[in-house]
């Protein structure tokens, strides 16, 4: 995964967090932080669907992203209605794409995001029909060598 994109995507989301630029956030009054997540979550990585996916695969089209789910990390472990007390927080989501071999792709990753250094610190892809970006690396290298060795 790309860290500094996804950085940069929760920035803009946390930065816009009240009261500064409320007129983003009045569709969301009324919601429960990790729902308010989930869904700025959805729109900001489906505006980046492509560059996201180009993180975990090396050819293919992003179609779609849904966020599946996200767990929040509390400041003492107590529930708050303000994202200023949040830790950071766990998000499950799928990038739907087509490839050239591969016409109904997916890729399920489980993300972690700190608020505290306001970055991305870490992904897991949890499955995925496509060959990775790691994978593809790690052909590559096996593959020249073989070709150094003789094989």
């Amino acid at each position: 995964m790309n860290p500094k994109l996804l950085a940069a995507l929760l920035c803009l989301f946390l930065a816009c967090t009240p009261p500064c630029h409320a007129g983003l956030w009045s569709w969301l009054r009324g919601k429960k932080p990790d729902e308010k997540i989930k869904e700025q979550s959805s729109e900001i990585f489906n505006k980046n669907k492509q560059s996201l996916f180009n993180s975990f695969h090396p050819v293919g089209t992003a179609l779609e992203v849904k966020v599946h789910e996200v767990q929040i990390a509390w400041k003492n472990d107590i529930p708050s209605k303000d994202l200023k007390n949040m830790l950071g927080f766990g998000i499950v989501f799928t990038i739907y794409w087509r490839g050239p071999i591969t016409t109904d792709g997916y890729t399920k990753v489980y993300a972690v995001y700190d608020a505290q250094v306001q970055r991305y610190v870490g992904s897991r892809v949890l499955a995925t029909n496509g060959i990775t970006n790691q994978q593809a690396t790690e052909y590559a290298i096996d593959f020249f060598n073989g070709y150094l060795n003789g094989n």
